[in-house]
């Protein structure tokens, strides 16, 4: 239970944030409840800041995750290292709900998260008292992960058809694409960072690496591109 605690708590790090965006923007989402287009806006960038966060941490403890219990925790809390692994990856579509659980109640659809609360809460019971007594710990982590993705499932699908505008994917992409290039990176530098000052010095630059990706994201979270030539008139 240690490991599993461990594990959870430190893979949903990121979702401080998302839980604070989510209790920031109920009242913004409340006045733009009239305004569909400012409304669908404003959960979109919210989703995308809260993406950003999110995949940089995902793609830290997935490309060095072994360093970050080392160096971090000591080598005492290192058979979480699979569990931390299983809640990271979850994460990475995990922190969808409590942004569009906010949206969705502040347009008057609260009955909408509290129907898939209950359905998801059920599943996670039957699907946890399935894998845990086969795998173990891990069973445990990969059967609780299964309400979380299909929930997270839900909700994107449920926002995308009630609040359309919102271009999830779109705000999603390169958020998604810089967490895939921390991890590239940190799984060929984790090796050589097994003290304190080679994992500071690595965690900085995957940092940055990742804030390379911000100036490529446009208003409107599509991936920013080099204007167009204008066409020649006949």
């Amino acid at each position: 239970l240690g490991f599993i605690q461990f594990a959870q708590t430190t893979a949903y790090f990121p979702l401080k944030l998302v839980q604070i965006m989510g209790r920031v923007t109920f009242p913004l989402y409340s006045r733009l409840q009239d305004d569909p287009k400012a409304f669908a806006e404003t959960l979109g960038r919210s989703i995308q800041i809260c993406a950003f966060a999110t995949f940089f941490f995902v793609g830290l403890f997935l490309g060095m995750g072994r360093q970050v219990i080392h160096v971090i925790f000591t080598d005492k809390w290192l058979p979480a290292l699979p569990l931390l692994y299983i809640y990271a990856s979850v994460i990475s579509i995990g922190f969808i709900s409590p942004v569009a659980a906010a949206a969705l109640d502040a347009s008057g659809r609260p009955q909408i998260i509290a129907k898939l609360a209950f359905g998801w809460t059920l599943l996670n019971w039957a699907v946890v008292l399935l894998t845990t007594p086969r795998w173990g710990m891990v069973g445990f982590a990969a059967g609780y992960s299964v309400h979380v993705v299909v929930g997270n499932v839900a909700v994107l699908i449920l926002m995308l058809y009630l609040i359309p505008g919102v271009r999830v994917m779109r705000r999603l992409a390169v958020p998604m694409v810089g967490g895939v290039v921390v991890f590239g990176f940190g799984r060929r530098v984790g090796p050589y960072a097994m003290d304190v000052p080679s994992f500071i010095a690595a965690v900085v630059v995957c940092f940055l690496i990742f804030a390379l990706f911000l100036p490529f994201v446009r208003r409107d979270g599509s991936p920013d591109a080099p204007p167009r030539a204008p066409r020649p008139r006949a």
